[in-house]
């Protein structure tokens, strides 16, 4: 299923069941995983479901530089380069556990531990994938395909054939 950042041919798309055709399309907007299990695309799918949080968060690092003082552009810009370069150095250290370089991020007795403290101790991280009966794996697998059309709208026809023009 592709994500909204498609449309600037970054992020991931899982496919599934795994075909070669729809993965070499989706290739050319991302990065396509090829999954063979349902349930492993209904995990990767609900994963999706953390998407606006992470923005929320990031909203709320602006809104507090903002409220220090910082002018909000220049507050946006920064928490969102500052994520941007974090996600880079994930992306291209693929050997690495995310866990590795929360360990190396948070100086000991540094701001950094402080948070990433603060934050376990409330259990913050335990409870990001707990919600009420119905799961937002079934939601995402049962609006899959109107998700995909909507999100293949967003891209130019001749964008998804390599930028030639569209076939009639």
């Amino acid at each position: 299923m592709p994500l909204p950042s498609v449309a600037n041919r970054q992020g991931p798309a899982a496919i599934y069941p795994p075909d070669e055709t729809v993965t070499d399309l989706f290739a050319t907007l991302g990065t396509a995983f090829e999954v063979e299990e349902e349930d492993e695309f209904d995990a990767l799918c609900a994963a999706t479901a953390t998407i606006a949080s992470y923005f929320a968060f990031a909203d709320s690092i602006a809104s507090w530089l903002v409220g220090q003082g910082v002018p909000p552009g220049k507050a946006r810009e920064y928490v969102a380069r500052m994520f941007w370069a974090l996600g880079n150095t994930a992306v291209n250290a693929p050997e690495r556990s995310f866990q590795s370089f929360a360990g190396d991020h948070a100086t000991p007795g540094g701001i950094n531990e402080q948070v990433l403290t603060h934050l376990v101790e409330h259990r913050t991280f335990e409870i990001v994938f707990r919600w009420p009966e119905r799961s937002y794996a079934q939601d995402c697998v049962g609006s899959a395909e109107a998700l995909i059309e909507s999100q293949l709208r967003t891209v130019p026809r001749a964008s998804l054939l390599g930028g030639g023009a569209a076939p009639c």
